[in-house]
């Protein structure tokens, strides 16, 4: 399914640093960020090859720019939330989670199985039946106090689970002002400005994107020795 953007080479060069400046306030580690860029990298061909999933953690309670990062590669690489068209789909993200829900970890595990496994099922209110081959990313995001509940104990599992840290926030430049004068509370680290519209920008750095993207690109042998 074509992501409805064309690349150009001039617009990346010009809009690089704004990227960039965006990829750092949102993941501040550079371990961290490499990480993150890495996974989604290795979804470039539309052909999942790392045994793996993403976890997004909130740190901050909210306003650390998880959901405009899930805009911008929904964007980037094409979005649509009708099940039956998954079979064209790079990534499926699940926003959210609740620390009373609990994860189905054997489903997890089969759809992060390496090369992708044949989904098949009927169609809401209808008798047509659909198959295809998954090969989308999974990308889970919850708060760091909502985690929730899977089986510690599956160490298959857990070698699959890659999660990185949303240390950032985001405040309006009025509560920004004051905490950099406040002389008792200060001000944590990594808060940030709000990037005000930032959204509005997201068409012109999806070049620059696929550029940044194909520059953190790993082997899957490269992938196995991930972090957990």
């Amino acid at each position: 399914m074509p992501a409805g953007w064309s690349y150009s080479a001039a617009v990346s060069a010009e809009h690089r640093p704004e990227l960039l400046r965006f990829l750092k306030t949102l993941f501040p580690v550079a371990e961290e960020r490499w990480l993150v860029l890495g996974y989604f990298a290795s979804l470039l061909t539309g052909h999942r090859y790392a045994k793996k999933f993403l976890v997004l953690m909130d740190k901050r309670c909210g306003n650390n720019g998880k959901s405009s990062l899930l805009a911008l590669m929904e964007l980037f690489f094409g979005g649509d939330g009708a099940y039956s068209c998954r079979s064209t789909k790079f990534v499926s993200a699940s926003e959210e989670l609740k620390k009373h829900m609990i994860l189905d970890d054997a489903l997890l595990k089969q759809l992060t199985g390496g090369s992708g496994i044949l989904v098949s099922g009927r169609r809401f209110h209808s008798n047509e039946r659909y198959s295809f081959l998954w090969q989308a990313g999974i990308v889970l995001v919850f708060n760091e106090g909502d985690c929730p509940q899977f089986d510690p104990a599956d160490t298959a599992f857990m070698e699959r689970m890659m999660v990185a840290p949303m240390r950032s926030k985001f405040v309006g430049r009025d509560e920004f002002r004051r905490l950099q004068v406040d002389d008792e509370g200060g001000m944590e680290p990594w808060t940030f400005e709000v990037m005000y519209d930032v959204n509005k920008k997201f068409p012109l750095w999806l070049s620059v994107l696929a550029d940044v993207l194909r520059e953190h690109r790993l082997d899957p042998d490269e992938f196995s020795r991930l972090p957990q």
